[in-house]
């Protein structure tokens, strides 16, 4: 499942991944900026990304889940850097 290509064509992004959650066994997440499919940083778009990831542990979700950047791949240093510690701080509040 790309969550940015449902964040695009669907009307309720939470809603189909949590439809979707029990058949999925590898998760594309990046960020955009309304629907454009342009995949930003986790972070620097507009996906609530915590909401997701929620809506994954419900599910218990556990399988592959990769952050995918080909558009920063002239900053992938940084693209990894920023993209890792976001996401590890989203999971982190979720188990507040």
């Amino acid at each position: 499942m790309d969550i940015t290509h449902v964040q695009c064509c669907e009307d309720d992004l939470l809603q189909r991944v949590a439809d979707a959650a029990p058949y999925t066994r590898h998760i594309h997440i990046a960020d955009i900026k309304g629907k454009v499919h342009h995949h930003e940083i986790p972070g620097e778009g507009d996906i609530d990304l915590r909401s997701v990831l929620q809506v994954l542990k419900d599910a218990n979700y556990e399988h592959y889940v990769s952050v995918e950047l080909h558009d920063h791949a002239d900053e992938w240093e940084r693209a990894l850097y920023q993209s890792r510690e976001y996401l590890l701080e989203q999971m982190q509040a979720l188990e507040a």
